[in-house]
């Protein structure tokens, strides 16, 4: 299992811990940082990353999940215009 890590400045050193413990037990980590003050832009980098291996794993052209995925682009062009 791959989990998915990333903070703002102020707990780069708790996720590192994390992270470490993480390993530890076995599971292999993919840092996003911790560098941008605004948390936000970690965060969204973090969620369009599991979006798009959600899509990898579970599309099917013309299938049931099509209409979702749809609405997620929508979602995130509707974002980015508000940024």
């Amino acid at each position: 299992m791959n989990i998915a890590i990333g903070c703002d400045p102020n707990a780069t050193g708790l996720k590192e811990v994390l992270k470490k413990h993480m390993q530890v037990l076995g599971y292999e980590v993919t840092d996003y940082g911790s560098d941008d003050p605004i948390y936000a832009n970690t965060a969204l980098e973090l969620a369009k990353s599991l979006v798009s291996l959600w899509l990898s794993l579970t599309y099917e052209p013309g299938g049931s999940s099509e209409p979702k995925i749809q609405r997620i682009y929508a979602i995130e062009k509707q974002f980015m215009k508000a940024r």
